[in-house]
């Protein structure tokens, strides 16, 4: 009889216990406040400054970058609309410490309001579960707030403009080569690539060249635009010796060439034949160079 008694105290504590834990208020969206609440109209400009550069966004009947004429109506609506609203959880106050890398901040968002009164958030570490960044406004409050709030005050200016540089379906590419001392050709077969390199005559797999090829050569963006002019091209590595990546697609009778500069941790500088510009891309859009010459696919 005791057992009864125990066993039927033991599912009235668990039946207890969860309807405490159902009649405990939710956390929710109530703990965050508004940090940017804003009209597109109240607003002059947003000023974005980073590590490598400093751009500003100006609201001129729609925003547009400054200085640029290239400004990518659809991917600067998208950053601007993300940063005129947003909130944020208060944690704590003052910046004494580099516990949340805000002394030393990955970002710095100015707002000039049309009243002429400025707004400026500092952007520090993300968050240990990584779900969101931290946030400092100028009376040093600290907020977290959503990573999207993040990535967007991070944003870079090539971000924001028109920074297309080439675009081939790779569907239809029949044929890569890349000139250099250790010359090599990819060349589409019926079922699979063939690598030559001297006397080395290798088959890829399709899927391997499409993910570690031909897919950047369907979308090629730049980070930065230099002017070819001599200065330049001596200084970013183009000359005589320059390696050249040809790409040739089915269908077309010319064919497109990458022109190779300096290669450096911050990207890679190419030009395009007959191109006054010179393009700094991402390292991961020729990375397969060095990789198929050593054999690696």
């Amino acid at each position: 009889m005791r057992k009864r008694i125990t066993v039927l105290s033991a599912i009235l504590l668990v039946f207890s216990a969860a309807a405490i834990i159902l009649s405990l208020p939710e956390k929710s969206q109530e703990e965050r406040v508004d940090l940017a609440d804003f009209k597109a109209e109240d607003i002059k400009s947003i000023t974005f400054k980073n590590s490598s550069e400093e751009w500003t966004a100006v609201n001129d009947n729609g925003w547009r970058v400054k200085d640029s004429e290239k400004t990518a109506d659809y991917a600067v609506t998208n950053i601007m609309d993300t940063l005129l609203n947003f909130s944020g959880k208060l944690i704590g106050q003052g910046v004494s410490d580099d516990k949340y890398g805000l002394l030393n901040p990955s970002a710095v968002v100015t707002y000039m309001t049309t009243d002429g009164d400025s707004i400026i958030f500092c952007l520090g570490d993300k968050t240990p579960p990584g779900t969101e960044y931290y946030l400092a406004d100028s009376h040093d409050n600290i907020y977290t707030v959503y990573t999207d709030v993040g990535d967007k005050m991070k944003s870079k200016r090539y971000m924001a403009e028109d920074s297309f540089i080439l675009g081939v379906d790779y569907d239809s590419i029949d044929s890569i080569t890349v000139s250099g001392e250790k010359a090599f050709s990819l060349s589409k077969e019926q079922r699979s690539w063939r690598f030559v390199c001297g006397d080395t005559v290798t088959d890829v797999p399709t899927e391997k060249v499409k993910s570690g090829v031909t897919r950047y050569m369907g979308g090629m963006y730049s980070l930065e635009v230099i002017a070819a002019t001599d200065e330049n091209k001596e200084k970013y590595g183009f000359n005589a010796d320059s390696e050249i990546v040809t790409v040739a697609a089915c269908g077309r009778d010319d064919y497109y060439k990458i022109i190779m500069g300096n290669e450096t941790e911050n990207g890679v500088y190419i030009m395009l034949d007959g191109s006054d510009e010179i393009y700094r891309t991402s390292n991961d859009y020729f990375k397969f160079i060095k990789l198929y010459r050593e054999g690696v696919f």
